[in-house]
């Protein structure tokens, strides 16, 4: 039966564009000014969102993160249905990137699939996706997400100096949680003389969890203000600041020892802003102090997302004045107010939250049949909006067992699209703060109050500075580098340049410009990819090096946050063995000169690759010349039951699929190392059914062909979903430990009445069922919703 329907929320659009403001007089020049500014910035931005909805937030090694990635307009939150490329990441807490997929995003969604290797090293994770436009602009909006990889084997391979990385990072984390820090932030951006003003905080630790705080704000000797923060280290406080006047903040960090903090500086003369809301309008209160004139005008700009709401001139009187917005004019989302003088100099700035719950609603039904032997629930699951009209569009669902996964970050596409995607600095859970069974809108408020805004500087728009577009969407992939002399480092312009992509039976011809690169662009491919790049001989009748360009990421930054764990091995397991490559990213390959290097030791059998072989392909070569492989590629003898008998395949250090090995061509190839015994336990679970490994010629090998071959990545093949082979039962259900994926399904397409049909595999020895669905109506509108099933 249904156990518990935790939440289901969504929003519906509510799309103004540019439009004129709420009141019937026309704009004059400044208020026109500044809504022109917003919206050209915007259509020069035209920003982009990209959500994940993973099946999970931990994983254990040799498990696969399953993803469907979300892509939408950034200000009107509807499915982009451009092709657009879309990339993910999946970064160590070192930084290293560990695996990397490219995507094509359409119709405004793409999915995909991550396979986590055996060695991986045990610990922090993050996965982050993103556009070519968005490499543009700040990777803090980037969408990111934290996770646990938990690998109990590692234990025995990790390497020493890993050990060493390890408790260093614990210690920093440690010292990060002990740390205490407050924030003070004045509604409107000042505290001036005179005027009352709602001041908001907000107390941390070093990681960006809240600390709870009680204390006393002190004007000389005497109390003005008491305060005591939420759960979440958040709260306010009102009073009314003296011109010069100094404040200081008594506060007590979980009933410790008070510590004294001061307040902002009091200024003399400025200009406030106030804003709050009740059911039908946000109402504005502007005050004025120290101005040479009581009736000075001002401008107030409202926009959400960039799209502008209302761009308002107000006379103040006396030094005050007030206005009300009406909410209905608003989407659900942040509300940002800027007020400025009458000649566009900013004077404050509030965000506020719209949320008009206009929700998504879910309506699951589950039916337990048998089909073949087998037990299966039958989920019909109902999406409608809040009139209950039925609900066309693209959703995800993960199915899981088990009481883990909650150390991994807990937002969904709702809080994400609607709050964190424009607070990237933002470290609570904010999700919490959406569930439509809890009053959270006085605490969401001061959230709104200790947030600034991250996506532009008014003065940089007013000046006119627009920033700089490099990377433009792309739906393709390109091919690009530079020709090179072979006696130096001259390059060589206006030379001919042919591509070969292998397996494809593809060929593309070109030629370099005046600087000696070339472009190969408008390709499509898949997965790992084997190219050929070649040319004539040049004049001395030598082939021309190429230097093919790389647009490998380095150098990411990995920073703590809520969801970050201590490192959990820092010891040599009883079992160690030394194991090579252990923990290595399989994206980081060697460059060396002559000869390949070996790096598993002593192989069964190497096999040493005429320049020109007397075998054509590399299925010939392996059937004819390695001992104990037979016709199908597998080694004779007793293999795996539960571990493919496939041999793991290897080029210049770097694992790669059998495909792709397959269509090296063996002139290229210098030595084929072969490992069938037991020296094959050197590759761990992967080398269970042994290991082939090819090393290729390099520069100046005298044997080195007329051009050169790369292994590249192409478009990511998504891969139909298998269960985790991970029984629950078996596992560890400490916090933070990973649950069972049972199912995984995307592209749920609603039929007409709003309807999705799914079969969940299910046994008598199932525990609890966690349902998590999440998507994008194709006419606007986001959803969320979780709810349980316990087996009966």
């Amino acid at each position: 039966m249904i156990k518990k329907i935790l939440f289901a929320m969504a929003y519906l659009l509510f799309h103004t564009g540019i439009t004129s403001p709420l009141y019937s007089q026309e704009l004059s020049d400044p208020e026109k000014e500044a809504a022109g500014i917003l919206n050209n910035y915007n259509r020069h931005l035209d920003p982009r969102k990209v959500y994940l909805h993973v099946n999970k937030n931990n994983y254990y090694a040799g498990e696969s993160v399953w993803f469907q990635a979300y892509l939408l307009d950034g200000r009107s939150h509807l499915p982009d249905t451009s092709a657009t490329n879309l990339y993910v990441d999946l970064v160590s807490r070192d930084g290293e990137l560990m695996a990397k997929r490219i995507l094509l995003a359409e119709k405004g969604r793409a999915e995909g699939d991550i396979v986590l290797p055996y060695d991986i090293s045990d610990g922090n994770y993050m996965i982050r996706a993103y556009t070519d436009r968005m490499r543009n602009f700040d990777e803090k909006f980037y969408y990111t997400r934290h996770l646990y990889i938990h690998n109990q084997g590692y234990a025995n391979m990790i390497p020493r100096s890993e050990i060493r990385s390890n408790r260093r990072f614990n210690n920093r984390l440690e010292s990060m949680h002990e740390a205490r820090e407050i924030f003070f932030f004045p509604e409107g951006g000042e505290m001036i003389g005179g005027i009352p003003v709602k001041v908001a905080f907000k107390a941390v630790d070093g990681l960006g969890n809240g600390i709870e705080v009680k204390g006393e704000v002190l004007g000389g000797s005497e109390v003005v203000a008491v305060f005591e923060s939420d759960q979440g280290g958040i709260g306010s406080f009102e009073f009314k600041p003296d011109a010069g006047a100094d404040y200081t903040a008594r506060v007590s960090f979980g009933g410790n020892q008070p510590q004294n903090h001061t307040l902002p500086k009091v200024l003399a003369e400025g200009t406030a802003l106030r804003a709050m809301q009740d059911e039908e309008n946000i109402k504005i209160d502007i005050f004025s102090s120290g101005r040479p004139t009581s009736e000075e005008e001002v401008i107030l700009v409202a926009h959400t997302r960039g799209e502008v709401i209302s761009a308002t001139r107000i006379r103040l009187n006396g030094g005050e004045a007030g206005i009300s917005l009406p909410r209905d004019r608003f989407p659900s989302g942040i509300a940002h107010l800027t007020l400025f003088s009458g000649d566009l100099v900013p004077l404050s700035e509030r965000l506020v939250f719209i949320d008009h719950r206009d929700a998504f609603v879910f309506y699951p039904q589950v039916a337990r049949q048998t089909f073949e032997n087998r037990d299966y629930y039958l989920l019909t699951l109902t999406v409608t909006d809040k009139d209950g009209k039925p609900v066309k569009g693209a959703f995800s669902l993960s199915v899981l067992e088990g009481d883990g996964g909650a150390s991994g970050s807990r937002g969904n596409i709702l809080s994400y699209m609607l709050i964190s995607s424009d607070l990237p600095g933002i470290k609570h859970d904010i999700h919490n703060y959406l569930d439509p069974e809890l009053d959270l809108s006085a605490a969401l408020d001061n959230i709104m109050l200790t947030s600034g805004w991250r996506r532009f500087v008014w003065d940089d728009l007013l000046s006119g500075e627009m920033p700089g577009i490099e990377h433009q969407a792309s739906s393709s992939l390109a091919i690009s580098g530079r020709v090179m002399h072979p006696a130096g480092e001259r390059a060589i312009p206006n030379f001919p340049v042919r591509l070969d992509i292998r397996g494809e039976n593809d060929s593309f011809e070109t030629r370099t410009d005046n600087d000696g690169i070339f472009l190969f662009d408008d390709l499509m491919f898949y997965d790992d990819t084997s190219i050929r790049i070649s040319s004539d001989r040049t004049i001395s009748k030598s082939p021309p090096d190429f230097e093919l360009h790389s647009d490998q990421i380095t150098g990411i930054d990995y920073v703590p946050g809520i969801h970050t764990l201590p490192q959990q091995i820092t010891r040599r397991g009883d079992e160690w063995t030394r194991t090579p490559g252990a923990g290595r990213s399989p994206l980081a390959r060697k460059q060396g000169d002559g000869i390949s290097p070996s790096q598993y030791g002593v192989a069964d059998q190497t096999i040493f690759i005429d320049p020109e072989p007397r075998q054509t392909s590399m299925y010939d070569i392996l059937v004819t010349r390695v001992r104990g492989l037979n016709h199908n590629l597998q080694f004779r003898g007793p293999t795996s039951m539960h571990l493919s008998n496939t041999p793991t395949y290897m080029l210049d250090g770097s694992e790669v699929g059998q495909n792709v090995f397959l269509t090296l061509d063996p002139r290229y190839v210098q030595r084929i190392e072969v490992f069938s015994g037991p020296r094959a336990s050197i590759f761990g679970v992967r080398g269970a059914a042994g290991a082939i490994l090819a090393y290729t010629r390099r520069p100046g090998d005298p044997m080195m062909p007329d051009y050169e071959e790369y292994l590249i990545q192409g478009y990511h093949s998504a891969r139909e979903f298998y269960s985790d082979l991970f029984p629950v039962h078996a596992t560890d259900h400490r916090q933070g430990m990973p649950e069972r994926s049972v199912l995984w399904k995307t592209d749920l397409v609603t039929d007409e009445s709003g309807n999705i049909t799914v079969s969940v595999p299910v046994s008598t020895a199932s525990g609890m069922l966690k349902f998590i669905v999440e998507g994008a109506g194709f006419d606007g509108g986001i959803g969320y919703g979780v709810f349980s099933v316990q087996p009966q």
